[in-house]
């Protein structure tokens, strides 16, 4: 079967089937507007031209400064049309931030332009060779636009590459990956890995993370492409999430565990009925113990999965719940993928032995000659990492057991050693995070002259405590059930906000320099009578 790009995999199926219900967007107060297969075809044609008439090429790169919702996933089919390369970024990034990204954009050497939505202030640059145009603008110029395919049936795929996006920016200032794999696929063919995962075609797919983020982006589109009917969230809300599971009979939704955990502590979750999911699917952050355990009980284990990957694409880890309650605390084992842990000098670490993991993509049949062979990204603005025997890191740690099957420990560059023991922040927060008072937790690293770093402990309350100092040290003997010594924080930090990005994850490196540049104005010390100021 010949291959086709996802807007004419649109466009077709919307001669299939115009009236199936295609993309349903819900905003966190319930309201909700839908699209059929045809209108999503028509507007999107619409927009390809009004994009075209604005000098936008198959050269161009359309950075998308578009919030969840239709107009994002219309923008990115109709940049399609054209033959450009899509950007997503998020609109909350400041003013220094977008410099920064947009200057990286622009040393790809293609005309970057950015469709900015309302409210979003992005300044034009001449020397970057960035123009910003606005949505409003383009929807009210597609509005007299034909609505019929810009290209012919048997035009050639979209030209490499498709799509480009952000790092998570876990480790600083985030890279520009872009993606060297064709945006089409072979209509009606369900790809190997949604195979291994158990998933077909023609799911309600529940979307609650931002666009701009690797997972939510493939899960919106792939689904469409394969017969999907996508149910897309502005913005995350816990309520909202497990009413539009009901509402929708939501089959397969993406999450990270800071959503699973807000989810978990609604108040009726265990009346709602969530027995419609047939696939909850979680990455991007280690999911503690205990939230695995609550999930696993909720919809049936053999209806988790939980992935371990990166933006990057280099290889995939899947593991399935019923799997997981056999080898608890593990990410699972390579799918197509060979994973490999590599102490510093290079060698295979010992089974049980914390390493750097490596990985690399193989066929269906084992061998590594296919296409999915290495790295399937590049960097603009930077040179490709090494990949000896087409292996690659992200410079995550974690060790493998006698069965093959990786745990992870942490990031290199979170790593904190504390009187000579390596202590893996994720293991911390895990433990914390059980406690029915922590909302949400960080732990992070910072200079101490007795132990050369201390464990910190930055927790944010379910409810405002009225003595911050009774309850830090009631984390404490919470934590001392869970933790050896080594590990426990030494200081606590009581805060009314995290600030974790859509996509759920927390700069951690950031956390480091904004205490080191300016410390919190209060620490507790568990077994203090006050606090130190």
């Amino acid at each position: 079967m010949t291959a086709v790009t996802y807007p004419r995999r649109l466009h077709e199926l919307a001669v299939e089937e115009p009236h199936a219900r295609a993309l349903t967007v819900v905003d966190p107060d319930g309201r909700t507007n839908s699209w059929t297969r045809v209108e999503l075809d028509e507007w999107a044609a619409a927009m390809a031209r009004a994009l075209q008439a604005s000098g936008v090429t198959p050269e161009s790169l359309v950075v998308l400064a578009v919030p969840n919702g239709a107009e994002l996933v219309i923008c990115a089919y109709a940049s399609w049309w054209v033959g450009a390369c899509v950007f997503p970024l998020s609109t909350k990034l400041v003013e220094a931030e977008q410099r920064e990204v947009l200057a990286a954009a622009a040393e790809s050497g293609r005309h970057v332009v950015v469709v900015a939505a309302p409210g979003v202030h992005i300044d034009e640059d001449s020397q970057h060779r960035v123009r910003v145009l606005r949505l409003e603008k383009l929807i009210a110029a597609s509005t007299s636009m034909a609505t019929e395919p810009l290209t012919a049936p048997d035009d050639d795929l979209v030209p490499f590459p498709g799509r480009a996006m952000p790092s998570g920016g876990s480790t600083g200032r985030p890279k520009i990956i872009v993606d060297t794999r064709p945006l089409a696929a072979d209509a009606d063919v369900t790809s190997p890995l949604r195979e291994l995962m158990g998933r077909g075609p023609g799911e309600v797919i529940l979307v609650v993370g931002p666009g701009y983020h690797a997972l939510p982006f493939n899960w919106i589109f792939s689904g469409l492409f394969e017969r999907g009917h996508v149910v897309l969230m502005t913005r995350f809300d816990a309520k909202a999430a497990l009413d539009a599971i009901e509402a929708h009979r939501v089959e397969a939704l993406a999450t990270v565990p800071i959503h699973l955990s807000r989810m978990a502590r609604e108040p009726d979750i265990d009346s709602r009925d969530l027995s419609s999911v047939v696939h909850l699917y979680h990455s991007g952050a280690s999911c503690p113990d205990w939230l695995k355990r609550r999930w696993l009980d909720l919809v049936g284990a053999e209806h988790v999965y939980e992935g371990y990957g990166s933006a990057e694409a280099v290889g995939m880890v899947f593991i399935r719940g019923d799997e997981w309650l056999e080898h608890p605390g593990s990410v699972g084992r390579g799918m197509l993928t060979d994973v490999l842990v590599r102490e510093p000098g290079g060698d295979a670490a010992p089974t049980g032995e914390v390493g750097e993991i490596f990985m690399r993509w193989r066929s269906a049949e084992g061998s590594t000659g296919s296409s999915l062979q290495g790295a399937t990204y590049r960097y603009w603005g930077t040179e490709v990492p090494d990949a000896p025997e087409g292996y690659v890191s992200v410079g995550d740690l974690g060790w493998l057991d006698e069965d093959g099957y990786l745990f992870i420990a942490d990031r290199r560059l979170d790593l904190i050693i504390s009187g000579g023991v390596n202590v893996y922040p994720a293991e911390v927060e895990a433990a914390l995070s059980g406690h029915v008072d922590v909302a949400d937790v960080a732990v992070i690293g910072l200079p101490d002259p007795e132990w050369g770093q201390r464990v910190h402990a930055i927790v944010l309350p379910r409810n405002p405590p009225s003595d911050p100092q009774q309850l830090v040290c009631e984390f404490d003997r919470f934590a001392r059930e869970r933790l050896s010594a080594a590990k426990l924080p030494r200081s606590y930090e009581i805060v009314c906000a995290l600030p974790r990005s859509d996509a759920g994850k927390i700069r951690r490196s950031a956390l480091v320099a904004e205490r080191l540049e300016s410390p919190p104005s209060t620490v507790y010390v568990p077994g203090k009578k006050d606090a130190r100021k």
